[in-house]
């Protein structure tokens, strides 16, 4: 058995390959979208927990309500990464990152207090519902009575 020869032939068809799988990677991570990033954020933050599809794209609609114009954008790159190679995955390459952890966490907040999570006995063995945005003051533990008058 010869071993493959190094030639001009085989350099050009080894590079068309790769880069047809290159164009097939990027066109797969091309039709993420922002569902496909908080799908799979919810799903990797709050393993168990049972949150339909409507829950999510309500809150994906959500999400966009009042941010820059720079922010599509960079979800969309997140989504394809998400979609690519999975939340976990980018996670641990982001580990380090404090804008991508202050995104995850802002985000994860904004839905849990828009969802009826903190009113379920057990969210893993009842559904969570997005409800919508939260009013003024999303963080419904906040007391706002004066000291001398709480029960």
């Amino acid at each position: 058995m010869t071993s493959p020869r190094f030639t001009r032939r085989n350099f050009l068809l080894g590079g068309a390959a790769l880069s047809a799988l290159g164009l097939g990677i990027a066109g797969y991570a091309a039709t993420a979208s922002a569902f496909d990033f908080f799908k799979a954020m919810l799903r990797s933050q709050l393993p168990g927990v049972r949150i339909s599809d409507a829950s999510i794209r309500s809150f994906t609609e959500d999400a966009f309500i009042g941010r820059q114009s720079d922010f599509a954008p960079k979800l969309r790159v997140l989504s394809g990464m998400v979609h690519t190679l999975g939340f976990n995955a980018v996670a641990a390459i982001m580990r380090n990152n404090y804008p991508f952890e202050k995104f995850n966490r802002d985000f994860l907040t904004l839905f849990l207090v828009g969802s009826n999570f903190f009113q379920l006995t057990e969210p893993r063995a009842e559904e969570v519902v997005y409800f919508g945005r939260p009013g003024a003051c999303p963080n419904p533990f906040a007391r706002f009575e004066p000291e001398g008058e709480l029960e």
